[in-house]
């Protein structure tokens, strides 16, 4: 339970035990195994119906392949189990069926406008958790996953009081896959509720984002629900960088995305202090301002209203 992949696994594992049940294992039985079927189609069954297999509330709806992936991991341990004991259990995963991806498309440019004016509208908790959220990844083209990385506010990598305000997002592996981030939209804000942003993703699981996330994206922008996902904020990011012919090494930087000549390693020597005055982030704070040029109505302003009467 270090890591947050273990958290993770560790969560679904107790969902499974909460929706099976207690049962007596008895060797050589087919009753305990008929227990284990029932309780695995069951969470299944709930997943694929949105059911909170815990409270019963209504949450996202899951696909196949999700459900997949999360069963994996409790049925490895119960088929270990098995061996062990020589229980002689075969268990079998239920018949799921597996979609195509859907394409993520990026927010159009009307609608990344709308969505920063709706972010910055309001102060109120569960608003500005999603809000800085949103904001946070449109400008580093990541994912949830990563901002669940850093452990607070006061994280060292998350450096939003600096003379150039910027973030390092720890891919957790290697410093290879480490990238530097500059924040030059909504820094006042972000700094305000990164906080509660972060105490939510912490709080919540990779399902609830998801379903919060659209229905935060589908309001700011006026479209369905699952319109956009908060996917299409990384996918937004590349658009906007190619829109306005971004550096390519620069936007490869920000986001992550594979370039020869990365400059994370030789940024990250630089040292927190050193890396704040070092040239290079500052032409990476140059071409973030050319991505969101859009978003920004003045090269001195970090905050805009663009909603009209």
């Amino acid at each position: 339970k270090e890591t947050r992949e273990g958290r993770r696994q560790w969560q679904w594992w107790d969902k499974l035990i909460a929706v099976m049940g207690d049962a007596v294992i008895v060797k050589g039985s087919s009753h305990t195994l008929d227990h284990i079927h029932e309780g695995i189609d069951r969470y299944a069954q709930l997943r694929i119906s949105g059911i909170d297999v815990i409270t019963g509330e209504q949450v996202e709806p899951v696909k196949g392949q999700s459900i997949k992936r999360e069963l994996s991991q409790p049925m490895a341990a119960l088929r270990q189990g098995s061996r062990r004991y020589r229980f002689g259990w075969l268990i079998e995963a239920p018949e799921l069926k597996i979609e195509a991806t859907k394409k993520k498309m990026p927010l159009e440019i009307e609608h990344q406008q709308l969505l920063v004016s709706y972010c910055l509208s309001s102060d109120q908790p569960r608003h500005a958790e999603l809000a800085a959220t949103a904001l946070l990844l449109l400008q580093m083209g990541g994912m949830v996953s990563e901002l669940a990385r850093f452990k607070g506010a006061d994280d060292g990598l998350l450096r939003l009081d600096a003379a150039i305000s910027h973030l390092i997002v720890d891919a957790g592996k290697t410093t290879d896959r480490r990238r530097t981030v500059p924040i030059v939209l909504a820094v006042e804000y972000i700094s305000k509720h990164v906080g509660a942003a972060l105490e939510w993703i912490h709080s919540s699981s990779d399902s609830t984002h998801s379903y919060r996330l659209k229905k935060f994206l589908a309001a700011a922008t006026g479209t369905a629900v699952g319109t956009y996902t908060a996917h299409c904020l990384r996918h937004s990011l590349r658009a906007n960088g190619a829109r306005v012919s971004a550096d390519v090494m620069h936007l490869s930087e920000i986001a992550g995305w594979s370039h020869s000549g990365r400059m994370n390693t030789i940024m990250l020597g630089y040292g927190s202090t050193g890396m704040t005055e070092s040239s290079l982030l500052k032409a990476l704070q140059q071409t973030s301002k050319k991505i969101h040029r859009h978003l920004l109505p003045a090269e001195t302003s970090n905050v805009v209203s663009l909603r009209t009467a």
